[in-house]
């Protein structure tokens, strides 16, 4: 059972439901659309509160009836589908020299990306910045205000205190003793999420997998240094101080480790200039040796993490993400998954073993979907 301690305190979702409502949208999460018999098999619960429960998320815009077929008679009861416009959010990754913008409808689906220079200011520095890009991106998006739940911020930096309280990098020392989620929501006039960059990661990649990853999964998140986000029953696992899947402790600061960061001081020491991670491709296929041997390094001491996420968590999934491209994360993943498990693990169930899909934007991505996810996730 997730842990949530009480100093882990989010915002309240501007929509307030019932248990039942999002176990429901839960449920509508898939494109499949569900009829209410099937939903009141699925939900254990009689159809006439599955009509009740359905009647109310049509009237608040969040679920919508199946087009009625030309040729069907009468008024049969028609599946529900989710309404990708019933509500959207926005979300920020925070990196180094840069953050990643993301938009999402109420499904997750991207409506909107962008990555923009920042040099690392104050939080009232982000929030302009911030604020004025997104207002270009939405200009032309006709979403409507009273569907916007609000931001979700992810930071590269350990809880302290409470939930929003964060232990930032020291690039982001101006961000630390702060309440961020009452700095940036004043700033940015609305609610706002804030969650570490491995665990916004981490929602975001269940999301994109849906059900067919089953309901747990280990994310490993390779940006600024190393961190690792839990899924467990639909729910983040945050543990006893919001601090689980803090793996970067394993991996001393002092020492190489399997970080985008360290990826590109290992390009620079072989006599390259410096080095910027927005565009860190380029530089790769011209250093395919150094790149092919870091990988080989990575894996290797990726190794320990993987094992110990099995033995303690059991996933369902384990997926390797973060700022890194497609070219580093594949054969990252590769490696990891044709490891000798079978004779390490002595015939238990073995995880599926992935590169992440979303293109170096899971944190952002994850962050947006933080107030959607917060609004339909079962109460703590």
């Amino acid at each position: 059972m997730p842990s949530h301690s009480g100093a882990c305190v989010y915002p309240r979702p501007e929509i307030q439901l019932a248990e039942d409502q999002k176990r429901l949208l839960r449920l509508l999460r898939s494109d499949v659309p569900r009829s209410r018999i099937e939903l009141s098999r699925l939900l254990d619960i009689n159809n006439g509160v599955v009509t009740r429960l359905s009647r109310e998320l049509i009237s608040l815009g969040l679920i919508r009836e199946a087009e009625a077929q030309a040729a069907a008679r009468g008024r049969p009861s028609l599946p529900l589908h989710l309404r990708q416009d019933g509500a959207y959010a926005i979300g920020a990754a925070t990196h180094p020299g840069w953050v990643d913008i993301s938009i999402v409808d109420f499904g997750g689906n991207p409506l909107a990306q962008k990555s923009c220079p920042w040099d690392e200011g104050e939080p009232r520095q982000f929030a302009e910045m911030l604020s004025g890009e997104v207002a270009a991106l939405t200009a032309n998006l006709r979403l409507r205000h009273a569907r916007f739940l609000g931001f979700g911020i992810s930071v590269p930096g350990f809880s302290v205190g409470s939930h929003a309280q964060r232990h930032t990098v020291e690039r982001m020392h101006s961000w630390r003793d702060q309440d961020l989620s009452a700095v940036l929501g004043e700033l940015l006039d609305g609610p706002v999420w804030i969650e570490n960059d491995a665990n916004a990661a981490a929602i975001a990649e269940y999301y994109q997998a849906g059900t067919r990853s089953g309901s747990s999964m280990l994310v490993l998140f390779l940006g600024h240094g190393v961190g690792g986000g839990c899924i467990s029953g639909g729910q983040l696992f945050l543990g006893e101080y919001a601090n689980a899947g803090e793996i970067g402790v394993l991996y001393p600061l002092d020492r190489p480790r399997p970080s985008a960061v360290d990826l590109i001081q290992t390009l620079e020491a072989s006599g390259n200039r410096q080095i910027d991670l927005l565009h860190l491709a380029e530089h790769l296929v011209r250093h395919e040796d150094i790149v092919e041997a870091w990988i080989a390094r990575a894996a290797e001491q990726l190794e320990l993490a993987v094992l110990s996420g099995i033995a303690w968590f059991d996933p369902a999934s384990i997926v390797i993400s973060g700022t890194l491209p497609d070219r580093i994360l594949d054969p990252l993943a590769t490696r990891l998954r044709d490891m000798p498990w079978e004779k390490r693990l002595g015939g238990r169930p073995i995880p599926s073993i992935k590169a992440s899909r979303l293109q170096g934007r899971a944190a952002a991505i994850g962050a947006a979907f933080l107030p959607i996810h917060h609004m339909i996730a079962p109460q703590g």
